[in-house]
Parts: structure tokens; sequence; C-alpha cells
């Protein structure tokens, strides 16, 4: 999968001088929406499936340093809530997550032409993000509690994605995030257990370095609008 990925950014980069399609000092002022939906069915509760629903919206702003290359920054806010059925000796608890996120990167982006009005990129991407989340739950001993959680990550990445020109100013994009990334994640917070009152501290942090990384880790539609020269 990695060598695929490698191998087709490789095309894109290379093929990107040949035919120019968003010439230097263009200015691009894009919007991106991202929803995503993971469901897990490796397990049944007999009430249902666990899911967890991801939909951020973006904004970003760009400028072609050479022809076909543009460089910007992109700025987010995200939710991700969710249910998750838990069992614990034989018995279903339904626990409910919430979490609402802002974040920011800086891009950099080569395009090729592939036909006419078709164009493909790869994305290089530095990013951030911090957000506050809620999950309500039972622990291995049967006991209720509530988290809340502060989560920041910081990573690298690198997308692929397909754009179509529907004017010679206007183009729509698909965009596949985080194929390959590097990130940082750290939580810190609090569990209180309902029952007793007691709250308990947590802090924890990771390195992740794979196909998919990060909480954005899918598709994105965007609509990109071109200022500037034509």
């Amino acid at each position: 999968m990695k060598k695929k990925i490698i191998l087709l950014t490789c095309i894109i980069v290379s093929a990107a001088p040949l035919l120019a399609q968003v010439k230097k000092g263009s200015i691009i002022l894009g919007t991106n929406v991202n929803i995503h939906t993971t469901i897990n069915n490796s397990v049944s509760l007999g009430k249902g499936s666990n899911w967890m629903h991801n939909s951020q919206v973006q904004v970003e702003l760009g400028k072609a340093i050479k022809d076909n290359t543009v460089i910007g920054l992109r700025f987010g806010y995200g939710s991700v809530p969710g249910n998750e059925y838990q069992q614990l000796n034989g018995v279903d608890y339904l626990t409910y997550k919430n979490n609402r996120f802002v974040s920011g990167s800086l891009f950099f982006r080569d395009y090729a032409q592939l036909t006419k009005n078709v164009l493909l990129f790869v994305e290089y991407s530095i990013s951030g993000s911090t957000g506050r989340f809620k999950n309500t739950g039972y622990d291995d001993a049967g006991k209720l509690y509530t988290a809340n959680m502060k989560l920041k990550n910081i990573g690298a990445g690198l997308s692929l994605g397909i754009a179509y020109k529907i004017s010679n100013r206007v183009m729509l994009d698909l965009s596949f995030n985080n194929l390959l990334g590097l990130r940082y994640t750290s939580t810190k917070g609090s569990f209180t257990y309902n029952n007793t009152g007691q709250t308990v501290a947590e802090n924890s942090s990771q390195f992740s370095f794979d196909p998919f990384s990060g909480i954005k880790a899918n598709a994105s539609f965007g609509i990109k609008i071109r200022l500037g020269k034509q």
C-alpha cells in the first residue's frame, strides 16, 4: 500500500510541469467538508453497533508560487459525537462520546493535468488540532464514570486527490487525507466516578507513524475558487 502511494505521488510530481492549469501568482480560496462514519460490526452486543461520526468544515487560502504549485493555510472546526455499546459480564451498557476540536495546517500542493478538465494532486501538510471530549461509560469493574479530557494533536501528512475544473476559476475536488502520516497526540483530563464522586487524573501521550494516522484519516470534498491570473 505504501509503495503504491509513493509511486503515485512521484508520477503526479513529475507530471506537474507539463501543462499549467494553476498559473503562478493565482490566489486560491477554498472550503472543504469532511464527513466520515466508522461502524464496527465485529462484535454483536444485541442492541446495535459501535459507531463514530466525524464532521469538519475547513476554509483555506493559498497562493501559486509557481505553475501548478500552491502553498497556503487551512483552518477548521469539527465535532466527533458517537455512541458505543460495551459489554460487561454479559450485560450491555451504552456510552456517549462527544469531541469538538479546532485545527490549523500549512499545506503544499502540486497539481498535474490528467485530462482537459481533470487534475490530480498531491499535498504535504503540517497540522495541529486541539479539542475537548466527554465520555460516559463503565470501567472493567462495572463502575460508571464520566471522563472530561483535553486532546492535542500535531503531525505531518501526505494526501492525494483529484480535482475537476467546472470553469476557468472554479474547481471541485476530492481528497484522501493523511494516507501517510506522522502524529503526536497528548491527552490530559480526569475520570469522575458517578457513584462515589472520586476523581482520577489521566495524562498520556503517543506517537504514531501509519497509513491513515490521525483524526482526519478519511476523504473530504471541497470547492476552490481561483483569483488573479487566468
